[in-house]
């Protein structure tokens, strides 16, 4: 029987999953819409495009050792470790006073976005039944393609006025109400920690390694460095997923998807 009785947690569970994918996807383009201002006052132009892609970096890494977290932690503590790591990025590119700090508040929100939107899968395979698991996924995706239309907007509506700083500050609150409910709407369901295998460091900085030559290769100014790096990019992913299969430990979130021996709603 999957926790919480024959039905699950219910909704408040399934909320809290679904804002943990809000605040990811919503903050994802945020960057789009309040860079111009927070450029015009701490300057930076020429880091822009890392405002992106150091959060996608960090979202990718944390996606990665989400499923090892998780058993080690539980689930409600791996959720509100992740939270309060989204939130804590917001409150530095909230209060950032140029540019390096910006771009350390965004990769903090990408690991902790990209952790939160792992875990919701993990979440939904750990607290409900698995007929219940087609209309969760849903749900999650559709809050997902809300989020990424919505994130741009609420950019949009503090950058004019200047209030570039209160959009940030806006997440991390939300943030912060995430980690503050978890203990309160998931209780007991979540999960107890477990012993797992050490977190694969090798295997995570190949893969960071092969991320980011794929991200240099967009800013250089001739076709051939760029298609060089990625082809090292490339080359390194491809290495990341050899040292997969040699350890034969799967870093996606669900078990199931290695080898059908995945969480079981019983």
């Amino acid at each position: 029987m999957a926790p919480g009785g024959r039905s699950g947690p219910g909704w408040p569970a399934g909320a809290v999953l679904c804002l943990g994918v809000w605040l990811h996807a919503a903050d994802s383009l945020l960057a789009a819409t309040v860079m111009p201002s927070a450029i015009a006052e701490i300057g930076g132009v020429a880091f822009i495009y890392w405002t992106v892609a150091l959060y996608q970096l960090g979202s990718i890494v944390a996606g990665a050792i989400t499923g090892i977290l998780a058993i080690r932690l539980g689930l409600r503590a791996a959720m509100t470790i992740a939270a309060l790591i989204y939130g804590a990025g917001c409150t530095v590119s909230a209060l950032a006073p140029d540019m390096a700090a910006m771009l350390l508040g965004r990769l903090l929100q990408g690991l902790g976005g990209g952790w939160m939107m792992a875990l919701s899968h993990v979440g939904v395979t750990q607290l409900f039944p698995a007929r219940r698991w087609p209309q969760l996924l849903a749900v999650i995706s559709g809050v997902w393609g809300v989020s990424a239309l919505v994130g741009p907007l609420i950019g949009g509506a503090f950058a004019p006025a200047g209030l570039w700083r209160g959009a940030f500050w806006a997440f991390a609150v939300q943030a912060l109400m995430l980690a503050a409910l978890m203990p309160l709407l998931l209780g007991r369901m979540s999960g107890k920690a477990h012993a797992a295998e050490p977190v694969p460091w090798r295997r995570i900085v190949v893969l960071g390694a092969g991320v980011v030559a794929v991200f240099v290769a967009g800013v250089q100014a001739t076709s051939l460095a760029a298609l060089l790096l990625v082809v090292l990019g490339l080359a390194l992913l491809a290495a990341a997923l050899l040292l997969e299969r040699r350890r034969n430990h799967c870093f996606r979130p669900i078990r199931s998807i290695c080898g059908g021996r995945g969480a079981r709603a019983t």
